[in-house]
């Protein structure tokens, strides 16, 4: 969507277009945060789980966190691919919350599923985001979400209830992040709903019935 939008800004003379989002998948079973490396995460947390770069906006949500309520903590999990993490961590120690940011570096496949299940939500507050299978994979995993406009998937998380997308000037990301944070209820039912979708729309069954449409209404159209 925000690739097509794009493209019409420019001024681009282009058919009729349509959005498939990407696939993913995810394991019937895995293993329980308790049995894994990350045993000893705080909870309860809030959790940011991708590449480690500038464009996913970690300057900010490390700003916002001096306005999140200090029981949950902000767990940052990922590829260090830019050296970015010696300004983070000196960000969290100037911004007063470094005893409340844990990074835990990369996270294999195998583990990452324990990690969304258990976070109360996914954070994310990139820049620019075509996409964002991480938020695809917190949704199959019944966990809510926090994203930005600029997140390819902000559009489909608001149509269905999923979490809430929000600007990424930290202090309304801190609100929204609070305003979820004390409401249960609202989490579970934005977990639930979710799931729901990534099992309708972002499974390979779902896409792979969405490309069956559009092909269908391709030919109809020839």
């Amino acid at each position: 969507d925000i690739e097509g939008e794009e493209a019409n800004d420019l001024g681009l003379k282009l058919p009729k277009t349509f959005c498939v989002p990407n696939g993913v998948s995810w394991p019937a079973n895995h293993q329980s945060l308790k049995a894994g490396p990350f045993a000893g995460v705080p909870i309860p947390y809030a959790l940011f789980l991708s590449r480690i770069n500038r464009k996913k906006g970690l300057d900010r949500l490390i700003s916002a966190w001096k306005w999140v309520p200090q029981r949950l903590v902000l767990i940052i999990a990922g590829n260090d691919d830019e050296n970015c993490l010696p300004e983070l961590i000196a960000l969290a120690q100037r911004e007063g919350i470094a005893d409340r940011v844990r990074f835990l570096g990369p996270v294999s496949d195998e583990h990452k599923w324990a990690l969304y299940e258990n976070a109360e939500m996914l954070v994310l507050a990139s820049y620019s985001e075509n996409f964002g299978n991480v938020v695809a994979e917190a949704m199959a995993m019944a966990c809510p979400v926090i994203i930005t406009p600029e997140v390819g998937l902000a559009k489909l998380v608001c149509e269905v209830g999923a979490g809430v997308v929000t600007p990424g000037d930290p202090r309304v990301l801190a609100q929204a992040i609070t305003e979820l944070h004390r409401d249960e209820v609202r989490r579970k039912r934005c977990g639930l709903l979710g799931r729901q979708a990534a099992i309708e729309r972002l499974s390979w069954e779902g896409v792979a019935a969405q490309m069956e449409s559009q092909y269908k209404d391709i030919l109809g159209r020839a």
